[in-house]
C-alpha cells in the first residue's frame, strides 16, 4: 500500500492495527492502532465502495472473500494479495467455520480465485499451494521487503532503549518470536540467562512474546533489569534496537509453512542472525548468513555467544544477509513489480 501511495495512487485503507507510516496518499478508514473484528472490517468496505469510486480493492488474507461481491455489484477490479490456503491439503484456515464446512469454504476459495482479476503472493511456495486449490490461477510472486524500508528516516531509539533495560548494555542481542509456547518461553529466557552469565554486559530486547507472561519469569531468573520486551506496535522501537544489536536471534514458528516477513527484517540489519533451524527457511538461510541453532538452551545461548565472541565472522554473516536481501528483497523492485501488475491488471478489458 505504501508502495502505491508513493506512486501517486489514493489509498484508503481498512485492516487491524495498520502499523506503516504515514504517507500523504494514503487515508486510514478504520484499523489505526485498534484491533478490527472481521464484521467492522466489512461494513467499512462496503460503506466506502457505495460512497466511493474506486479503480482497484487491494484485499489482503482473510478479507478477500467478502471483497468478491461488493467488487462483483460495484465493477471493481479486485486484487488478492494471498499469504495463506483456506482449504486444501495446506489449508489454514479463516475460523472454525472453514473446518466444519470443508466442501463448502472450498468452493468459496475457488471462487475468489476465479473471480480476482490478479492474485499476488510472497511466497514462492504458495503458488503451487493455491493452485492445488484452484489450478487456473496464476499467482505473481513478489518478495516482501525487510520493516527497514518503511521507515528510512526513523530516529535512534538507544536512549529510549537504555531507559527501558534500567542497566546500560555493552552488547544487544534482538530475540524475534514468530509464536512461543510456554515451554519456548522458559527456554528463551534460560538461554538468555546463559548468555548474560557468560557476558555480563548483554542485555536482551524481546518482540513477539508476551511481556504479561515473560516478565515475571526474567525476574525469577535475575534477569529482568537486563531484558525489555517490545509490543507489536512498538515497531520503530524495535528497528532502532535492530541498529545497535550485536547478535539477533529468530525463532520460526513450527507450525507455519511459509517463511516470516520478520525473517527479512533481521537479515536485513546489522546484526549477524542467529536462527532456530527449520524446513521453511532451508533454501533461503545457509551457514554463509546466518547460524543455524536448534530449539534447546543450550544450543541457541551457544549460537548467540559464537557471533558476540568472534566479530570477524560475524561481520561476514550480515555482509552476505545484507546482500542477500538487496539482490533479491530491495524496495524499489517491489515497488516496480507492483505498478506493473496494477498497470496490467487495471488495463485489462
Amino acid at each position: 500500500m505504501y508502495a502505491l501511495a508513493e506512486a501517486g495512487h489514493q489509498v484508503y485503507l481498512a485492516a487491524s492495527r495498520i502499523l506503516i507510516p504515514d504517507h500523504p496518499n494514503m487515508k486510514i478508514l478504520a484499523g489505526h492502532n485498534e484491533k478490527l473484528t472481521p464484521r467492522h472490517i466489512r461494513m467499512t468496505v462496503a460503506k466506502a465502495a457505495s460512497a466511493m469510486k474506486f479503480d482497484a480493492v487491494h484485499a489482503m488474507d482473510a478479507a478477500a472473500p467478502f471483497c468478491v461481491q461488493i467488487c462483483r455489484v460495484r465493477k471493481i477490479k479486485l486484487i488478492y494479495d494471498a499469504s495463506r490456503c483456506f482449504t486444501g491439503k495446506f489449508a489454514q484456515p479463516i475460523s472454525k467455520r472453514w473446518k466444519w464446512f470443508p466442501n463448502h469454504y472450498a468452493a468459496k476459495e475457488r471462487q475468489l480465485l476465479r473471480k480476482a482479476d490478479a492474485v499476488m503472493v510472497s511466497q514462492a511456495l504458495l503458488v503451487s499451494d493455491l493452485k492445488s486449490v484452484y489450478n487456473d490461477v496464476e499467482p505473481v510472486l513478489m518478495e516482501d521487503v525487510p520493516l527497514q524500508s518503511l521507515w528510512p528516516s526513523r530516529e535512534s531509539g538507544s536512549a529510549q532503549l537504555n531507559q527501558r533495560l534500567e542497566e546500560p548494555a555493552s552488547f544487544l542481542v534482538v530475540c524475534c518470536v514468530d509464536g512461543a509456547s510456554h515451554s519456548n518461553l522458559r527456554k528463551l529466557l534460560m538461554a538468555a540467562r546463559k548468555v548474560i552469565d557468560t557476558l555480563p554486559g548483554v542485555s536482551v530486547v524481546f518482540r513477539g512474546l508476551s511481556a504479561e507472561a515473560a516478565e515475571p519469569m526474567a525476574v525469577s531468573l535475575d534477569i529482568g533489569k537486563r531484558c525489555c520486551f517490545l509490543g507489536p506496535d512498538e515497531v520503530e522501537l524495535y528497528l532502532s534496537a535492530l541498529d545497535i544489536a550485536s547478535a539477533a536471534l529468530f525463532v520460526p514458528d513450527a507450525e507455519k509453512r511459509y517463511v516470516s516477513p520478520e525473517l527479512f527484517t533481521l537479515l536485513n540489519s546489522q546484526a549477524p542472525v542467529v536462527h532456530v533451524q527449520d524446513a521453511a527457511t532451508d533454501g533461503m538461510l545457509s551457514e554463509t548468513n546466518s547460524v543455524p541453532v536448534l530449539l534447546h538452551t543450550d544450543s541457541m545461548a551457544e549460537g548467540l555467544l559464537h557471533v558476540l565472541q568472534e566479530p570477524l565472522f560475524s561481520l561476514g554473516l550480515s555482509t552476505e544477509a545484507r546482500q542477500l536481501m538487496a539482490d533479491h528483497y530491495s524496495l524499489s523492485s517491489f515497488k516496480h513489480k507492483l505498478r506493473m501488475l496494477y498497470h496490467e491488471t487495471l488495463n485489462k478489458t
